[in-house]
């Protein structure tokens, strides 16, 4: 074999390396794009790194797109590392939402990391406004 075939071996094996282990961001960061939903792929690759998984946040950020409510990606991995539920926080906010009560962000976020439990915290709203 010359240098040459040798050389294109080794890049072609980083390169099927490479591809392999951005499989997982890539398959996340098309499903964003799909869903209207913006985010850099670095970004993706930066949450890794801050061990926030990116699969929860992205997931978190698609639903709460597609039910009109606006997040911030900063926020959502803030929460996440003070140790928040951020997939029952977008929940919550999308029940109080169909249920025609306010509930910010902020306030869900401190709900959730102060009692643990954000959705029965939603629930008995929703419940104490039927009764009404």
């Amino acid at each position: 074999m010359d240098k040459t075939t040798i050389w294109a071996i080794i890049l072609l094996v980083l390169i099927i390396f490479l591809v392999r282990k951005l499989m997982p961001y890539i398959s996340i960061w098309l499903s964003a794009k799909l869903s209207e939903v913006n985010i850099d792929f670095l970004q993706l690759l930066f949450m890794r790194l801050r061990n926030v998984p990116p699969k929860i946040i992205v997931d978190s950020m698609i639903t709460a797109h597609k039910a009109g409510i606006p997040v911030n990606r900063d926020e959502l991995e803030a929460h996440y590392l003070a140790g928040g539920n951020v997939t029952d926080v977008v929940r919550a906010l999308i029940y109080a939402k169909r249920a025609n009560i306010p509930l910010e962000f902020k306030e869900a976020t401190t709900i959730d990391l102060k009692d643990g439990d954000i959705l029965t915290y939603v629930e008995k709203l929703i419940l104490s406004k039927k009764q009404i």
